[in-house]
């Protein structure tokens, strides 16, 4: 079929630390009709007021779903995954404070495990 043989990173949390990832996407369902989007290392850091805006399962940019596609989707993502972990740092338009970013990054680094 000339695609290469994907990367197994079954059982491996990805984090994608970008503008959120669309939960609802296509190339992040399971088999089950699931997603794999493992939403317990999911987080918005994205503030509105103040508050997280807590939209980590949706990208109003399309970035974010766009790199986690690459990395891990069904049809032409690089690895296989189960888990996948939405960082969102970006807002809509895809820019953000860098306190976001930092906050993002310490986030992933605080609740990575090495599998």
């Amino acid at each position: 079929d000339g695609l290469a043989t994907k990367l197994d990173a079954t059982g491996v949390k990805v984090y994608i630390v970008d503008t959120g990832l669309k939960g609802t996407h296509e190339d992040f369902l399971n088999d089950a009709g699931g997603s794999f989007i493992d939403e317990s290392c999911s987080k918005s850091f994205v503030e509105i007021d103040g508050s997280s805006d807590n939209k980590q399962l949706k990208d109003g940019d399309g970035h974010g779903t766009h790199v986690g596609s690459t990395t891990c989707g069904k049809t032409y993502g690089v690895a296989t995954c189960d888990k996948l972990c939405a960082v969102r740092v970006l807002g809509d338009n895809g820019s953000g404070a860098f306190s976001w970013i930092i906050n993002g990054i310490e986030f992933v680094m605080e609740n990575c495990q090495e599998n």
